[in-house]
């Protein structure tokens, strides 16, 4: 079963997004903040990680610099899903190693 992993630290977003993902077959994880973000990515090697920007001790576009740095989970899709919806943070996202960005 393919894993996912959901860094957001709005309890009910990253809950929303689990439950349907779930309900769709997906393995979910879910981290509220950078570091346990990162941690987990590094811990379980999702298929897919889905990434908000605005996290708690450590921003969403730094735990993509830090994950596309890293020959362990350089490989694996980030998926930015925010509010930020100006178009240079979709620039800063990509920049940051996003593979995709939704609003």
């Amino acid at each position: 079963m393919p894993r996912i992993l959901v860094s957001d630290d709005d309890a009910a977003i990253s809950e929303l997004v689990a439950v349907n993902l779930e309900m769709a077959g997906y393995d979910v994880s879910q981290a509220e903040d950078g570091i346990k973000g990162q941690a987990l990515a590094l811990q379980l090697q999702p298929d897919l990680i889905m990434l908000d920007l605005m996290l708690p001790k450590v921003d969403g576009f730094t735990v993509c610099q830090r994950l596309r740095r890293d020959e362990r989970t350089a490989e694996i899709p980030v998926l930015m899903l925010t509010a930020l919806s100006q178009t240079h943070n979709k620039v800063e996202g990509f920049n940051a190693g996003a593979d995709d960005y939704l609003t």
